[in-house]
């Protein structure tokens, strides 16, 4: 998938996570509980889709870019999360700006989910969720083989209090029904 096509994704509902008392206190009113789960945890994606699903997550790189200018590194990596059968269950965009001397930059920058590198080599992160948001595109729909409301949400990484990622994921609308819940 082009990182182009997410311009197409058509958003029917955003909570800009700015407000934290405001949406934690109306969290139930806006998300279903079966997508709090998911849109709103801290934790490793990768490694709760692994404990969701009982099976190990793989990553296939779509795209990725590395600019080099002045001694700062940045990089944009275009992935999907898949399971055992190839399923695709979450698309994820992420720009990164970092400082080529900082060794988060050797750790994380390869070609395996970014929460499998933060637990490997033991790196402490912060999570900072700015939006959640559902919608509809139609590539990702066909992609993900469901015509449905598609769940996302962007966050920032933090590590030794500087924001070095951005990150977007939106997920199949599948995931609830891993849940039990529908």
């Amino acid at each position: 998938m082009n990182i182009n096509n997410m311009q197409l994704f058509h958003p029917i509902f955003t909570l800009k996570y700015s407000s934290k008392k405001y949406v934690q206190k109306n969290i139930n009113k806006y998300i279903p509980i079966e997508w709090q789960f998911i849109v709103m945890n801290n934790g490793s994606l990768t490694q709760n889709l692994n404990s969701l699903l009982i099976n190990q997550i793989q990553l296939e790189m779509s795209q990725k870019y590395n600019i080099t200018l002045n001694n700062k590194l940045t990089n944009i990596r275009i992935v999907w999360l898949e399971n055992y059968i190839n399923k695709h269950l979450t698309f994820a965009q992420s720009i990164w700006m970092i400082d080529k001397q900082n060794n988060i930059y050797k750790h994380i920058l390869n070609t395996q989910p970014i929460g499998y590198s933060l637990i490997q080599f033991e790196i402490d992160i912060y999570k900072d969720l700015q939006e959640i948001y559902c919608g509809y595109c139609y590539n990702l729909e066909n992609i993900f083989d469901y015509s449905n409301l598609i769940w996302g949400r962007k966050y920032k990484m933090f590590y030794e209090k500087n924001s070095y990622v951005t990150i977007e994921e939106f997920f199949t609308p599948q995931l609830a029904k891993f849940l039990a819940l529908k």
